[in-house]
Formats: C-alpha cells, structure tokens, sequence
C-alpha cells in the first residue's frame, strides 16, 4: 500500500468567493492543520465540493455544504493515526510556503518570499499557468512541477497550483481578472511588518517596489 507524508482536503469550487473562509480557515487554523499533517488543493468545478483523504491515499468523507469545513478536525480525529505529535514551531519561511502550498528546500522556490516583489501567494488555473509560459514569464510549467514535488502527483488542468508570484508588477491580479480559470491572489505577505493579508486583492496597494512583467505590464 502507497502511504503519502500527509492527509488531503481537496476542494472543489465554482468561483473565488466560495474559497474566501476557507483560505481564512486555513490561515487561522495553521497550527492544527500542521499536527493533523493536512494539505489543502483546490480544483476549478461547476460544482463545490470538499473531499478529505487519509494517508493511504483513500477518500474518508466528503461534504457538499461549505459549513462542514468546522467538522472536519473532528472527523480526523476519529480516523486511524487521528492527531499527530506537536511539531516544533516552524520558521516564518516555512509558515509562508505550507500557507502557500509550495515545496520547502527547494532551489527552484528560494526567491519566494525572500525578495522585494516575490511576496504574492497566487493560486494559477490552467489558462492563465499557459499564457504565463508563453508571454515570457514560464511560472507555468514551474508551478505545475513543484505541485508534483509537494503533492506526489501531477496537476489537472482545472487543478490551481501555487507559486510566488510579483506583487510589484501585480501578476496575480493581472491573470485573475483576464482568466476565469480560478486564478487568484490566496493571500499577500508584507516585507515591511511581516504581516499576511488573506483574501487581499489589492496588491499594488502593498507593494515595496514596482516593476514591468513580460505579458503583463
């Protein structure tokens, strides 16, 4: 039997409002998604949809009404292996690429967060990872292999992946409006206070610099 380092709670939505509580649910539950060893992917539907999955890769419960995201600590703590031991506070670097879903040590993601611009946690539908690869900023094809590094499996075309994208060239919120593919900013990290804006779109807002993209500005 295949056993994977975590849990899953993959989300199905039909639009980017239905996943404003739970990006907030996420950011306010950090710390005991991380002792539960859960991930959470989103895939673009026509419908909504929460299916959780236990380590053996196997579908454990599912819920079509967005209110059960409350129940779903409860119902891990009921399955085999249930909580795990408290882990050691991670780093702020760590709490940013697990909020994010990205990869940690991995040379292909050490800019983010690291830099003045690379500060937007930006989840890429299917559209808008292509138009990015093909107008000269390849974050397409990056994304899509460090989900693959993250998860254990490759991305759909409807499945968002994350990557760290420009807030000073406003990438993120460049793609979200032109595609209607799901794309959209999960949350926004300020350099100069260390403070992380969920479900902020404004990111010219906050940016410390401001900078040209290819394909976007």
């Amino acid at each position: 039997m295949v056993m994977y380092p975590h849990r899953l709670l993959h989300i199905f939505f039909k639009n980017g409002s239905q996943l404003d509580p739970i990006h907030q649910w996420e950011y306010d539950h950090q710390a005991r998604i991380d002792q539960y060893s859960l991930q959470l992917i989103y895939t673009h539907s026509d419908h909504f949809l929460m299916e959780l999955y236990g380590f053996d890769g196997e579908k454990k419960w599912s819920s079509k009404r967005i209110q059960d995201l409350s129940r779903v600590f409860l119902v891990i703590s009921m399955m085999p292996m249930g909580s795990q031991s408290p882990r050691s506070s991670s780093s702020k670097k760590n709490v940013l690429f697990n909020l994010c879903g990205l990869p940690t040590n991995d040379p292909n993601t050490s800019h983010c967060f690291a830099d003045s611009t690379h500060q937007t946690c930006c989840l890429l539908g299917g559209q808008a990872r292509r138009y990015a690869d093909a107008s000269g900023n390849p974050i397409g094809k990056a994304s899509e292999q460090a989900f693959f590094k993250k998860y254990g499996f490759a991305p759909s075309e409807k499945t968002l992946t994350p990557w760290c994208t420009c807030m000073g060239s406003g990438v993120c919120t460049y793609y979200a409006r032109k595609f209607a593919d799901g794309t959209h900013p999960k949350f926004l990290h300020r350099m100069d206070n260390g403070e992380i804006l969920v479900n902020q779109q404004n990111e010219n807002k906050y940016a410390m610099i401001h900078h040209k993209t290819p394909g976007v500005s």
